[in-house]
């Protein structure tokens, strides 16, 4: 999936379905053998990983808000 898919679709699929994303670059990195494959799975691992960090820090920013009496 990660040799032949165009660069743009990669970053895409990162941005969208982070922790999915995640999970499967970091399988096809481990496992691939491809440089290519490689290096297009690191590019969606990095992307994953930040997008579901910031999904993460913002459920929490929402939660503290919510204790801090911020949502009415």
């Amino acid at each position: 999936m990660y040799k032949n898919t165009n660069i743009v679709v990669l970053i895409l699929f990162g941005l969208c379905c982070g922790l999915i994303a995640f999970v499967l670059s970091l399988v096809a990195y481990l496992t691939g053998k491809d440089p290519k494959a490689k290096s297009n799975a690191l590019v969606v691992l990095i992307i994953g990983a930040i997008t579901s960090a910031s999904w993460i820090a913002l459920q929490f920013a929402g939660i503290f808000a919510g204790a801090a009496g911020g949502n009415r």
